[in-house]
């Protein structure tokens, strides 16, 4: 199961959009800090972190490049309401920015079509046309 590190300081989100992932077949962790979400990738490395900007005394900014610094290969998305960091950020990250109110079905489709596309072994051959049909 693929794990979503969402960080967000509004909890009806987290909830609202926790479920939504979950029922999609993730395995959602849900932090609310930009401390708590630091200590969580401290230890672990889940599959991609979906963060908001604002994070109460912390930045999602600085949790975006805290992830770069230390789990390089993390894809990071960011889902705001602050448009402003849109435009100042977007071109430095090279990094995804949902605004809210997200369209749940834009963002799956995100996570589905790039970041948790299923990938072959390295030592395993792709499968001919012939094979794929049966």
């Amino acid at each position: 199961m693929r794990e979503i590190l969402l960080v967000d300081d509004d909890a009806g989100f987290v909830e609202t959009f926790g479920l939504l992932l979950e029922q999609e077949g993730f395995a959602v962790t849900a932090e609310c800090t930009y401390a708590t979400a630091v200590q969580h990738l401290s230890s672990h490395t889940p599959d991609v972190l979906i963060t908001d900007i604002r994070l109460g005394t912390g930045s999602g900014w600085e949790l975006a490049k805290y992830a770069k610094r230390h789990r390089p290969a993390l894809p990071v998305i960011v889902v705001t309401s602050w448009c402003d960091a849109f435009e100042a950020e977007v071109e430095y990250f090279h990094t995804p920015v949902f605004l809210k109110p997200v369209e749940p079905n834009d963002l799956l489709a995100y996570l589905r079509s790039t970041v948790l596309v299923d990938r072959l072994p390295a030592d395993c051959d792709e499968p001919t046309p012939e094979q794929l049909i049966g």
